[in-house]
């Protein structure tokens, strides 16, 4: 929100002229940062992820896609929430699983993201197999996070996984498209 505030006093400056003269000359751009910026229309609320900390019975075994590996790499599980699937469909372009590069992701500015999301969100870390798992997960459905590398950049893989009745979930991370 600070950042939205600090492109707000920018207007008046944008509007007077794009550029201006620095002290030793050469023309300074003014404006905000490059990279998409992206702003999510549904409202965080911490209650809609509140399911998501109590002790369950289901998990989840992941391994990375045939040549690539996590190993070494964080690996997150994001509760499936109303903030939440527009968050990642907004930085994935899917709900459902997709692949991106890692530096298009964080390239992406999210104008009103909210941290407290961060609180919900599980971590884990690839071995050096590349596998990784979560345990006593509750009912639901998770968002999976995962880099790995091994082509010629590194890449973000999210995958959509629904949990329920003691399941414990194999998930061979996979591709979406061809290998970049």
């Amino acid at each position: 929100m600070k950042r939205l505030y600090a492109y707000a006093a920018l207007l008046p400056l944008l509007a007077a002229g794009a550029c201006a003269t620095g002290p030793m000359g050469p023309p300074i751009a003014y404006g905000p940062p490059s990279g998409p910026h992206i702003f999510i229309d549904t409202p965080y609320r911490a209650a809609d992820f509140g399911w998501s900390v109590q002790k369950g019975s289901n998990g989840i075994r992941g391994s990375s896609p045939k040549g690539y590996s996590c190993a070494g790499a964080s690996v997150g599980l994001t509760p499936d929430g109303p903030y939440s699937r527009e968050r990642i469909v907004k930085l994935y372009g899917s709900a459902v699983r997709a692949d991106r590069p890692v530096s298009d992701i964080r390239s992406k500015t999210i104008g009103n993201d909210n941290a407290d999301l961060a609180r919900f969100v599980r971590r884990s870390r690839c071995d050096a197999q590349g596998r990784f798992s979560f345990d006593g997960l509750p009912d639901g459905g998770y968002f999976l996070i995962a880099q790995v590398s091994g082509g010629p950049e590194p890449l973000a893989l999210m995958r959509h996984v629904v949990l329920r009745g003691g399941d414990v979930e194999a998930v061979a991370l996979t591709m979406t498209s061809a290998p970049r």
